[in-house]
């Protein structure tokens, strides 16, 4: 009766090992295995899409590429506070694309928290103009640095410092503004009247002397509070044409009936860069880049890269995928669109790209076979074509399934001392038909 009773034991055991490294072995395939950020459509579902080293480059080096950065940006400082003023406007553009985006339009022109300067709700961006807005592809927002007016003496304004190396070279600027948060929750400090905030270009003249040149003003009231906004397009368009003049702002504030004296920001409630992050003054430029649809960017990489699409990506022989992909490869598919999916957390590149998480960039896919029902999405001229192909394979090929409807894609990262929204045409295929 022992020995029975240790025979079960041991078949038990046996039983139990077995079962464990069988189980340990699906673990490890599901959980350990590295996640490579890309996913595609199999048929069924959106799986994982194992890639090599390689082609996860190559894809990383043409995301790059279309945001026209040479390489991942290698931030100097730590990364602003979520809460940063200049990131939070970028971040409430890019929502307000999403929004228009499924009208064709970024932005409308209906009354919103962007359209006035004499916005009353602390929460508030004022200032932002539709119609300039919608003709950026590229907003940055700058994060300034204060500097001492050296070899001024008796000024009470601030001096700001912008980079600007941020700025695409082959931009044209549509605009530029200077926002500055004003709080009455902070105590008022000796004066309670209208007040002016005005902005100049410190520039040095020929005699090695620095001045100043008027770029904006504007006049406020001291129930006035929110978000003010001063235009500086023109110092911006300055620094861009001419680098090396970058002086930064002078920021002044006066009296509204009287300029002898000049009024320290923090006493009528100025919020600084010292100041709660979400309300630090800022610069924002908007910028309209050329059409690069049908153009590769000039510069030159240090690894030739591999000039291969997205299909061929997809369509590479890797054996625990393809096995998978198989399965129903007999059955002959219609043009319809498929997910093809790049994960930022899963390149690692959450420290950098802060929205979106994930571009959901699909393709189209599959036969353009007589007859086209109308759910294929076909053109005329394919109808006809697919007739010719009919008729005589040798004549005309067969049509293609192709995009015939694209969206762009709208993406925040951060490079250096900047924040930057762009908006890319053509990224994101929202439907398929055979052409």
């Amino acid at each position: 009766m022992s020995g029975i009773r240790d025979s079960a034991l041991c078949r038990f055991f046996l039983i139990f090992i077995i079962n464990y490294l069988l189980i340990n072995d699906s673990i490890k395939q599901v959980f350990c295995e590295k996640s490579s950020g890309f996913y595609v459509d199999n048929g069924q579902q959106t799986v994982m899409h194992a890639v090599t080293k390689r082609e996860k480059r190559d894809i990383q080096n043409e995301i790059l590429e279309f945001l026209d950065l040479p390489e991942k940006p290698l931030l100097k400082n730590k990364l602003p506070s979520p809460k940063n003023s200049g990131l939070e406007f970028l971040i409430d553009v890019y929502k307000k694309n999403l929004n228009q985006s499924d009208q064709g339009d970024d932005f409308d022109n209906s009354e919103d928290k962007y359209d006035s300067d004499q916005n009353k709700n602390e929460s508030d961006f004022p200032g932002l103009n539709s119609r300039v807005a919608n003709e950026s592809d590229v907003i940055i927002s700058f994060t300034p640095q204060y500097r001492k007016f050296s070899g001024v003496t008796n000024r009470r304004g601030k001096k700001l410092l912008f980079d600007m190396s941020e700025v695409p070279y082959d931009a044209a600027i549509i605009g530029a503004e200077l926002r500055f948060y004003r709080s009455l929750k902070i105590k008022q400090k000796k004066y309670n009247k209208p007040f002016k905030i005005s902005a100049y270009r410190i520039f040095k003249t020929h005699r090695g002397t620095k001045e100043l040149k008027l770029i904006s003003s504007i006049n406020k009231n001291m129930s006035d509070q929110g978000w003010m906004t001063l235009n500086v397009s023109a110092a911006l368009q300055y620094w861009v044409r001419y680098p090396g003049e970058n002086r930064g702002l002078y920021i002044s504030i006066q009296p509204a009936d009287k300029s002898v004296f000049e009024i320290l920001p923090e006493e009528i409630g100025i919020v600084g860069v010292n100041g709660a992050p979400e309300k630090q003054p800022f610069m924002v430029g908007f910028f309209q880049t050329p059409d690069t649809d049908h153009k590769r960017y000039h510069r030159k990489r240090k690894n030739k890269r591999n000039k291969r699409s997205v299909s061929t990506f997809i369509d590479d022989e890797i054996p625990f995928y393809q096995q998978r992909r198989n399965v129903h490869s007999s059955d002959k598919k219609a043009c319809q669109m498929k997910s093809f999916r790049v994960n930022f957390i899963d390149l690692n590149w959450q420290d950098w790209i802060i929205e979106p998480a994930v571009y959901e960039a699909n393709y189209c896919a599959g036969d353009c076979d007589f007859p086209l029902h109308s759910h294929m999405n076909s053109t005329n001229h394919a109808v006809v074509q697919t007739l010719v192909n009919l008729l005589n394979p040798d004549l005309a090929p067969k049509a293609c399934c192709a995009p015939t409807k694209l969206a762009r894609l709208h993406i925040i990262y951060f490079s250096q001392d900047a924040a930057v929204f762009r908006k890319k045409k053509n990224m994101i295929v929202k439907s398929c038909g055979c052409q």
